[in-house]
């Protein structure tokens, strides 16, 4: 697995990390290490989840976009597309955009 945590701070709460795995992502305070919440995916074990304001996008059966709601709470899965699944390369978020790569093509979608 290559992926890289990353921070999430949703709705002011404390922040926590947000890891991905082909199993699982997971919900974890970073001062105890305790697990908040676990949801069953099969993510890309190469592209790592961006984080953007109270959403996530991670590498999840193509991309899928969550929701955060308070800390600890299961992510709510907001979209999937298949046709902005990205290769290896993790995607970005620019404004209301979002770029991934897939073989050598940039591809651009909506994070609506």
């Amino acid at each position: 697995n290559w992926t890289s945590p990353i921070v999430m701070n949703a709705q002011g709460d404390e922040p926590w990390i947000l890891a991905t795995s082909g199993d699982n992502m997971i919900g974890v305070d970073p001062k105890t290490g305790s697990i908040l919440f676990t949801v069953d995916s099969s993510a890309s074990t190469i592209p790592s989840a961006v984080a953007d304001g109270n959403r996530f996008y991670a590498p999840v059966d193509g991309l899928t976009a969550y929701q955060v709601g308070s800390r600890g709470t299961e992510p709510l899965k907001l979209w999937n597309s298949k046709k902005l699944g990205p290769d290896n390369g993790s995607p970005v978020i620019a404004g209301d955009k979002v770029w991934v790569v897939k073989g050598s093509v940039l591809i651009q979608g909506s994070t609506e």
